[in-house]
């Protein structure tokens, strides 16, 4: 995330307890993929993979969804 800001480039943030309010992503276009809401002081997951719950169910099809949508030509108006 910090690279792709740093060099300018479209990303998708995926957060799981922690908060974008605390740590956003500083990239101009930009997209957060968030499942929950709010503050959550457990940081450690309890699922077999060590990650929190709210994170593996992040679906890839999303993910995939909102880069297409993010990386979808924009139409500029013609001002001629």
């Amino acid at each position: 995330m910090h690279i792709a800001a740093a060099l300018d480039r479209p990303l998708v943030a995926l957060y799981g307890p922690s908060s974008p309010d605390f740590t956003p992503p500083l990239a101009k276009q930009a997209r957060i993929i968030r499942l929950i809401t709010g503050y959550h002081k457990v940081r450690k997951g309890d699922a077999e993979q060590g990650y929190h719950q709210s994170l593996i169910d992040i679906q890839p099809e999303r993910v995939h969804q909102t880069l297409s949508e993010l990386l979808a030509p924009q139409e500029v108006p013609c001002t001629s």
